[in-house]
């Protein structure tokens, strides 16, 4: 019997990217992922472009307007097309600041993002994670994958897509890796640096991931809140 691999998960220094397609369960995957950050003890920015259902639901997350200062806690911004370079100026403000996360949904609208891209490359030092999911791995920026600690994918079926993603792991670059033996919600989750490919079960549901969300954020939010009344 084949012993099962260890694996590891994302940490304060990683970049992760989750590909699949529409419904596949790469964002609520994200979200799992993000939901076992440092989330109380650090800012977490998700760039929400698509106005995400299972986003909406996270306890306790703060909707700010782009710019905004951040502190513990998870946040989220909804930029506009026309707010593209407010939301650039935003990425250097966190590469500046460090101590930050990033999680973005959808990755191929910052494709274009010199900021982002200087972030991947270089935020490891100043402690900014950085969570991509993304449909079309063809669109994003290369960077996404190449500075990847991790890579998680989901169903995906344009075969160029199934080309980049090969490019930067073993994944689709053998028949035990196919869409035809990845069941719904399953994923292959590749540990970049230990060169470990496994296939993982589906994530938790969203009702237990806002839980862990709400026991971490909930204590932040009301010292914030008691705090603001002493002043």
């Amino acid at each position: 019997m084949q012993a099962k691999k260890q694996i590891r998960l994302p940490s304060i220094s990683d970049r992760t990217v989750l590909i699949g397609g529409t419904g596949s369960g790469k964002t609520v995957a994200g979200l799992w992922h993000l939901s076992r950050q440092q989330i109380d003890g650090m800012p977490w920015l998700i760039v929400d472009f698509k106005r995400d259902d299972n986003i909406a639901t996270i306890p306790y997350a703060q909707h700010v307007p782009i710019g905004a200062p951040l502190l513990n806690g998870v946040y989220v911004v909804q930029p506009l097309l026309h707010e593209k370079d407010a939301l650039e100026n935003y990425l250097w403000d966190i590469w500046n600041q460090g101590e930050t996360g990033i999680f973005v949904d959808e990755g191929f609208m910052l494709a274009d993002s010199e900021a982002l891209n200087t972030i991947l490359m270089q935020g490891r030092s100043k402690r900014v994670p950085v969570i991509v999911c993304t449909q079309r791995p063809v669109a994003v920026s290369r960077f996404v994958f190449s500075e990847a600690s991790f890579i998680q994918v989901f169903r995906v079926i344009d075969k160029r897509d199934r080309k980049t993603i090969s490019e930067f792991s073993p994944i689709f670059g053998d028949k035990e890796t196919s869409n035809e033996t990845l069941p719904p919600f399953y994923s292959y989750y590749y540990d970049v640096a230990r060169h470990n490919l496994v296939t993982l079960k589906p994530v938790p549901n969203m009702a237990a991931i806002n839980a862990t969300f709400q026991d971490k954020l909930k204590p932040v939010i009301e010292e914030r809140r008691q705090m603001r009344t002493y002043l």
